[in-house]
């Protein structure tokens, strides 16, 4: 799953067959942001993978996470919001590009 927010850019797997998951992100700062709110750690680099920093978590961090982004949902248009963060506004670019891709090829 990819989760688009105002903490972050993050991949969301399951790994194992034990409800573990990753959170992964391509930032530091993000994956700091999904530590802090899970409460999970260390911070795993991967400087060779796809995503160059994650963290596991357990099914009740991961939904933690969740609870936290819907109960911080304050704002009514994303990019507007992305434009407004000092740590995230470099994404808008991205976030217009996912934006307009979406619209083009998700139309009825």
């Amino acid at each position: 799953m990819w989760l688009m927010t105002k903490y972050g850019f993050f991949s969301i797997v399951q790994k194992g067959f034990e409800k573990e998951f990753q959170i992964r992100a391509r930032e530091r700062i993000d994956i700091d942001h999904a530590a802090r709110i899970t409460g999970a750690g260390p911070v795993i680099k991967t400087p060779k993978g796809d995503y160059s920093y994650r963290i596991e978590v357990t099914h009740e961090e991961l939904q933690k996470l969740m609870r936290v982004l819907i109960e911080d949902l304050d704002y009514n248009n994303f990019k507007s919001m992305i434009a407004l963060q000092q740590d995230q506004k470099e994404k808008l670019d991205a976030y217009h590009d996912v934006w307009g891709i979406l619209e083009k090829h998700c139309r009825d």
